[in-house]
């Protein structure tokens, strides 16, 4: 059950402006407000002549000043606790008058004035402070106004009809009779039925019936773009992290498209949202907006953060980045006749060494055309 109140800082949001309107701090600072603009606890917001402004405040009232008027937002605005939430699926909200947004878990207060949203996957159960359940279903939407907080909302038995009375009422409509005629008149004016003749006011709010459910019908809303959708209205948050990207070589060159052993670590990063930044880390921990490969092992983690603010997770790719290769050595195989080094032989053969695993070997006659294979020719030879 409930038993506390909360206190906010935010006090009221603007939603009118015309002309000069202002916002002072008690450290005398003043700013412009604009539609949309917070005010805090503690504020003085003030017009000029020809300013004027309207707010909503925190706890759904709203607040107008002309020209020339001024309003001091009075802190530790207390608001009444209306329900506490006793178990949630999914992903269920509270949203204030001043359209601010927290996500609900078991335990949570809810407090008047704050409308409880779902959406697709959500559902969620209170127990209100009158000792009342009340469960939401995926898309829907409940705000606790006047005429639903168990503070305010009316008593049964304000809309109880005197014994017998009700009878009297359902006889007369089966028969076509006018329950005009049956009750007596509302007196018109401010001191209408203050006499010795008439009642001072007759109100008919409903009949009422000894059923086995609630003896009060709440109004529910599917969630939509009126009730500030959190997926898409503007004046919502959102609170869904995007999926993260998928990473991948631009071009994985060599003798394998598809080894992940390439001499260009230039990265190709897909499924990025509209306005998202990309970050990059190498540990998983630090990050930057860019990545700079370095030659050998890399591993490189990718992520996206939204406009609302949201991380996606990451995805990873580890590659290896070769830029370098060493010359092999190129001698004959045999230098056959009178001497083992003089460079003359009778057999053309040769030998290569220092070739990396799997890497090509290619000749070439002149420096310039290359092919993978030699074949020495009579007389003098040269050979790249």
């Amino acid at each position: 059950m409930v038993t506390s109140s909360s206190t906010f800082q935010t006090a009221a949001t603007v939603i009118a402006v015309d002309g000069q309107v202002f916002a002072r701090n008690a450290a005398g600072e003043v700013r412009p407000l604009k539609v949309g603009d917070i005010v805090l606890e503690g504020e003085t917001v003030f017009t000029l002549e020809n300013g004027s402004v309207q707010l909503v405040q925190l706890d759904g009232q709203m607040l107008e000043l002309l020209a020339n008027e001024s309003f001091t937002f009075e802190g530790n605005i207390e608001l009444q606790p209306v329900a506490t939430v006793i178990s949630v699926e999914g992903q269920a909200f509270a949203r204030n008058a001043a359209g601010e947004i927290r996500p609900l878990k078991a335990g949570d207060v809810l407090f008047e004035g704050e409308t409880i949203i779902t959406l697709a996957d959500g559902k969620v159960q209170l127990i209100q402070l009158d000792g009342l359940p009340l469960n939401l279903l995926p898309n829907e939407s409940f705000k606790f106004g006047a005429e639903t907080s168990p503070n305010t909302r009316p008593d049964i038995l304000e809309a109880a009809l005197p014994a017998g009375e009700a009878g009297r009422i359902i006889q007369a409509l089966q028969q076509g009779q006018n329950i005009d005629d049956l009750l007596d008149a509302t007196e018109a004016g401010l001191q209408g039925g203050i006499n010795d003749e008439t009642d001072s006011f007759v109100q008919l709010l409903r009949l009422v019936e000894n059923t086995d459910t609630s003896p009060y019908e709440f109004e529910y809303s599917t969630f939509s773009n009126e009730e500030n959708d959190i997926a898409g209205s503007t004046s919502a948050t959102d609170v869904t992290p995007p999926n993260a990207p998928s990473v991948a070589l631009a071009s994985d060159t060599g003798s394998s498209a598809s080894d992940l052993i390439t001499r260009d670590g230039a990265l190709s990063v897909t499924g990025i949202e509209t306005g998202a930044t990309v970050e990059y880390s190498t540990n998983g921990t630090t990050w930057s907006n860019s990545f700079t490969p370095t030659e050998g092992a890399n591993t490189v983690y990718v992520r996206q953060t939204d406009t609302a603010g949201n991380v996606s997770g990451s995805s990873t790719l580890s590659f290896t980045l070769d830029t370098q290769v060493a010359a092999p050595s190129v001698a004959l195989t045999s230098d056959t006749g009178s001497s083992g080094s003089d460079l003359i032989t009778s057999n053309g053969a040769l030998s290569i060494t220092g070739v990396e695993a799997g890497a090509t070997v290619e000749y070439s006659t002149n420096g310039t055309d290359w092919t993978s294979s030699f074949t020495p020719a009579e007389g003098a030879n040269t050979v790249y």
